[in-house]
């Protein structure tokens, strides 16, 4: 394989999420995504200024399934709901472990973490029982339309990273306002909504730099397919990558890319895509 050889896409699966018809930049503050990494699960959050905030969470290299590192979990949370939640995080995971007792329950947790009840959610649980310190705390991320389950353990501080991470965000997340086109969802689950498919995506181009230092590495992206099924160009943004080659070399694949739009009671509607697209060396 040469420095110019493909990367091994592992992105195909798209998370989605319903774009109005207002410019994008309408919709995106230019205020930076959170990223916390805890084990083998990452976190983003995506400021947005009609939803409030875009939770991702999604599997890293340190996860053992390499088919689930295409996969992400997403969803629009209001800002003062993830506030209350990254308090009663810090607080479970600050609290003692009391004595093992026969009648208590082996875990303790948080209230979920969702927009409404679909399936999708994550929240952090706390043994009860006499566990090693290392495993006393799990993030627990959960699709269950889609079947996904991820576990993975944390430490308190990975829980104070975030909820900090959390507390510096929502304050300067700018005022709130709505969609302009009431008619469009903004979600990829609602009634008479037929999902963005794609039909076609180039694979991306390992960065030569990257490949000869035997560099891997992902991106998190998020674009918006337009009705003519093309990526809108300058919609671009990676919300998390390892290397800004590896988000270049991205950007021109998508650039190159097809799709099936999405579509609303048959009617075309333009539509918000996240995509993880990792690159590996083949063995």
């Amino acid at each position: 394989m040469t420095g110019a050889g493909l990367a091994r896409v592992i992105g195909a699966a798209l998370a989605m999420a319903s774009l109005s018809v207002a410019p994008l930049e309408s919709q995106e503050p230019p205020i930076a995504p959170g990223h916390v990494r805890w084990g083998a699960i990452d976190l983003v959050l995506v400021p947005d200024s009609c939803y409030g905030i875009w939770l991702l969470a999604a599997p890293n290299f340190a996860f053992q399934d390499r088919s689930e590192r295409s996969r992400m979990i997403r969803f629009p949370v209001e800002p003062v709901t993830l506030l209350q939640w990254a308090g009663t995080a810090r607080a479970l995971a600050h609290a003692p472990v009391s004595v093992e007792s026969s009648d208590e329950p082996r875990f303790r947790t948080t209230p979920r973490l969702q927009n409404r009840a679909d399936g999708r959610f994550i929240l952090l649980a706390k043994s009860t029982k006499l566990a090693p310190a290392d495993q006393r705390l799990q993030l627990v991320a959960v699709d269950s339309v889609n079947d996904t389950r991820w576990k993975t353990f944390a430490s308190t501080e990975d829980v104070d990273r975030l909820a900090s991470v959390i507390e510096e965000l929502v304050p300067h997340l700018p005022p709130r306002r709505p969609p302009t086109d009431s008619t469009l969802v903004d979600d990829d689950r609602g009634p008479g909504l037929e999902p963005v498919a794609v039909l076609k995506i180039p694979s991306p181009r390992y960065p030569p730099e990257l490949w000869r230092k035997h560099r891997t590495g992902r991106v998190w992206t998020q674009y918006v397919v337009g009705t003519d099924g093309r990526m809108e160009q300058g919609s671009f943004r990676a919300v998390l990558t390892d290397d800004p080659q590896f988000a270049e070399a991205a950007l021109r694949a998508l650039e190159g890319a097809t799709y099936r739009p999405a579509r609303v009671r048959g009617v075309a509607i333009r539509q918000r895509v996240f995509q993880v697209i990792s690159f590996r060396l083949s063995p």
